[in-house]
């Protein structure tokens, strides 16, 4: 009898522990503002001339959104200038313009009419 009582507890047990949700997560909120990953860019000066160097990246600036669709705008600094710089035309082309040896980062933020914001670095 004793061992059918444990069996039947046991059993209990199990039941409940089965049954048991376990805890759900909470949702991930979506950011305001979505930003494209980051890009590693590489330039090479040539050799004896100070000559700029300049890779494009075009419609950089579309991989951005804001979740409640408002209009975003863009502006693009760079941590070492003497480095490289950053240019944003227009039609959203990033331009990274090389000026000396060096790395640097280039960080492209954007903003909405509310003062969300985020960044995406070069």
């Amino acid at each position: 009898m004793k061992r059918l009582l444990l069996i039947l507890a046991a059993c209990l047990l199990l039941l409940t522990l089965a049954c048991a949700k376990a805890p759900a997560s909470e949702p991930e909120e979506t950011p305001a503002v979505s930003v494209p990953e980051t890009i590693d860019v590489k330039l090479t000066l040539p050799l004896g001339t100070r000559d700029d160097v300049t890779k494009a990246l075009p419609a950089y600036t579309a991989g951005f959104s804001a979740r409640s669709g408002d209009a975003l705008t863009f502006s693009a600094s760079s941590t070492d200038p003497a480095v490289a710089e950053a240019i944003l035309s227009d039609d959203g082309t990033l331009f990274v313009i090389a000026h000396g040896t060096g790395e640097t980062k280039l960080s492209v933020k954007a903003a909405t009419a509310s003062g969300k914001e985020a960044a995406s670095t070069v």
